[in-house]
């Protein structure tokens, strides 16, 4: 019995001439395992939220959807709620509650179920995904990979019939999306629970499904069955995704039966082997730049005084050119040495050299966007209107420049962002998570685009979980654990010495041939050629000279802001009354101390000349204790000189007949140090209370002394 009936199925985004799925028509048995599979932006998502109407995006909808029969449009919100559970790509985004047995229980809750119900489906889901443990903890507290089965969980408590999920393994170490899919396994074999799951990594899921839906450019390109897929029908994208066994067999056109896991590769290859000397992989090429772009040494993080260290006592160096890939589980800090290299969080102890402009993409890349479409959010990061076609074909965005950034799928946002900091044109690249949602043809053009940044002098570190892309992308790699960063070698050397936390080609193929990390590394070995999908940047996006509107132009000098051409306007102002007074105080000192007057004008002279420098501040350090400027302490040492000076004058020459305008030369110059001190830089929040707490001060002191004469 079909469960969905999808008939000429066209939907077209609000304000988008092009539609986004156009003319499906699918059939889903009852019971099935369904796996979705294709590039980003080919419509999986949009589809896949057709299915559950409260879900779907507002735009123009054709066709007809059935569930049991009955049109979908006709059931109401809590027949939805019941039947259909949806799972998307954010667990964050569908977390609502604090605490992990309020998030079971709440669909239920908001259903009016009875409470005895919701006390013992709460506990039954508890117990099938393990999460009795953790029943009592906060939300905010889990990992990733443990939100991720709490949605999952909370999805299930209604028992529905048909389970949708979106990407669930998107933000998932290995060890974690393995758990998952188990869980969806026996969620679809034990419970006959019907499941459509859209997926890029399909190493897990795809042994397990019964259907592979195969689409592109939002129509369906393939439907068959993984026991025997119709590779020579798909494109190359599509071949990417199959799972390494599978690349492998069509990859040396392999006879028989196309291998689905790892075991069913391992006798492939132990067939092709028997008999014959076990092959060899050579070692790739170390990278011989010796400069180094970042050095932390001793680096301690905790989020507050009395948590557990995040980061231990850690050291890194990274080489100009270099790609560094850094995995390790959820939760290991990944995202969190990424935000302190960038100047995000700062640490209690250690010190960090960064060398250069550092630009970090979240793991959430809606952040980084403001604007209402895509180009408005490119264009506010460089003016030049030829390296923003050249980042926008780059980074496979043509044609969705003018859609709004909330409207792209998950791959489109990562690869937005993506061309986002490329505009800026950073020195050092920080990319958290920069494959998550993304098509297997661009993870190879990713690889090939970071390979061309890095040969100009870039260095990028990536934190992923994916493997598979860091043993083909990155030179080294190393896994966060326990505050640390271990293992620091080059992939194949990483990943053939891991049992678990390796490639599935490294599995498929140890102890057959040697150094084989990834599904091309076997095809060489054996004899045959993997196709080539890399392609070279134009090399004028790294050339910063023909940038319009550069830093580094000639012909251009950046404009002054206003406060600062009218706190050098002051500062001269000051200088020719601290003169006009010089002279006149020379007359009163004795001939012992008259190189006082003199000395307290060569202030005047210093503080006007910091005044009248560059305005450039030191980059700001990870270092737990910041060194002062040399600008710093002349303005400081000035202003506390300069002021006494200016009162004594003052009371000397106009014998307080004239103390209000002395206050406020007094107050002129108080104000030029401060605002010279703080400008171009971005002062952190101990800063704006230590100034706010002392400007109220002052201004309580006025309040409660005011009737003292002159005070």
């Amino acid at each position: 019995m079909e469960i969905v009936s999808i008939r000429d199925l066209t939907f077209t985004y609000s304000g988008s001439s092009s539609p986004a799925i156009s003319d499906i028509s699918l059939d889903i048995g009852s019971g099935e395992l369904v796996l979705l599979c294709g590039a980003s932006g080919s419509g999986k998502s949009t589809l896949l939220r057709q299915l559950k109407p409260v879900l779907s995006p507002a735009g123009i909808l054709s066709g007809s959807i059935e569930f049991e029969g009955t049109p979908l449009k006709d059931l109401n919100e809590k027949q939805q709620a019941e039947r259909i559970g949806f799972v998307g790509q954010d667990p964050e985004a569908m977390i609502v509650t604090d605490k992990v047995w309020h998030e079971l229980a709440f669909t239920l809750e908001s259903l009016g179920a009875h409470s005895n119900v919701i006390r013992r489906r709460t506990a039954e889901m508890a117990e099938f995904f393990g999460l009795t443990d953790l029943l009592l903890s906060p939300t905010a507290e889990l990992s990733g990979g443990q939100k991720q089965l709490l949605a999952l969980a909370s999805a299930m408590t209604t028992r529905p019939d048909l389970l949708i999920l979106d990407e669930p393994s998107s933000q998932l170490d290995p060890i974690a999306a393995r758990q998952l899919f188990d869980a969806v396994r026996r969620i679809n074999r034990e419970l006959g629970t019907t499941v459509i799951v859209s997926e890029h990594r399909l190493e897990e899921i795809f042994p397990a499904a019964d259907r592979i839906v195969f689409m592109k450019d939002g129509s369906i390109a393939a439907d068959s069955s993984p026991k025997e897929p119709n590779i020579s029908m798909l494109d190359l994208s599509a071949k990417l995704s199959l799972p390494v066994p599978a690349r492998i067999w069509h990859g040396i056109n392999a006879a028989g039966k196309c291998p689905l896991d790892v075991s069913e590769g391992r006798t492939m290859l132990s067939d092709i082997l028997q008999g014959k000397e076990s092959p060899s992989v050579p070692l790739r090429d170390s990278l011989n730049e010796e400069q180094i772009s970042i050095d932390i040494k001793g680096l301690s993080f905790r989020y507050r005084k009395d948590a557990p260290d995040v980061l231990k006592e850690l050291s890194l160096k990274a080489r100009k050119g270099e790609f560094l890939g850094i995995l390790g589980g959820n939760g290991s800090g990944k995202s969190t040495l990424l935000s302190v290299i960038a100047g995000m969080k700062k640490p209690y102890n250690g010190k960090t050299e960064i060398k250069g402009k550092a630009l970090i993409m979240p793991q959430d890349a809606s952040l980084l966007f403001c604007c209402d479409t895509l180009k408005e959010d490119l264009e506010i990061m460089t003016d030049n209107s030829e390296l923003l076609s050249e980042v926008i074909s780059l980074c496979r965005l043509d044609g969705l420049t003018a859609r709004h950034p909330s409207d792209l799928s998950g791959g489109e946002l990562q690869r937005a962002a993506l061309a986002k900091l490329l505009a800026a044109k950073p020195d050092i690249l920080l990319l958290d998570e920069p494959t998550k949602g993304t098509d297997a043809l661009f993870k190879h053009e990713l690889a090939g685009l970071i390979r061309s940044l890095c040969s100009h002098g870039m260095t990028v570190i990536a934190v992923s979980h994916d493997i598979e892309f860091a043993a083909f992308a990155c030179d080294r790699c190393a896994m966060l654990f326990s505050g640390e960063l271990v293992g620091n070698s080059p992939p194949q050397e990483f990943f053939s010495g891991n049992l678990f936390y390796t490639t599935a080609a490294a599995r498929m193929s140890k102890g057959l041939i040697e150094n084989a990390v990834t599904a091309e590394d076997v095809i060489r070995a054996l004899g045959h050629e993997p196709p080539s999908y890399e392609h070279d940047p134009p090399h004028d996006l790294f050339d910063k000279d023909n940038e319009k509107g550069s830093s580094s132009a000639p012909d251009r000098k950046p404009k002054k802001p206003p406060l600062r051409i009218t706190v050098r306007t002051l500062s001269l102002l000051l200088l020719i009354f601290s003169g006009a007074c010089c002279a006149e105080l020379v007359n009163l000192f004795s001939d012992d101390h008259k190189i006082i007057p003199y000395i307290m004008l060569a202030i005047s002279v210093i503080s006007a000349a910091a005044a009248f420098s560059d305005g450039k501040t030191a980059r700001r350090t990870l270092r737990p204790k910041r060194r002062p400027t040399a600008r710093s302490v002349i303005l400081s040492v000035s202003a506390a000189l300069l002021i006494p000076f200016t009162v004594y004058a003052g009371s000397t020459f106009f014998n307080t007949g004239k103390y209000l305008f002395v206050s406020l030369v007094v107050m002129l110059e108080a104000s030029a140090a401060f605002v010279l001190l703080y400008e171009g830089r971005r002062p952190g929040a101990r800063e704006i209370v230590t100034v706010s707490v002392l400007t109220a001060a002052a201004v309580a002191g006025r309040l409660a002394f005011f009737m003292l004469p002159q005070f």
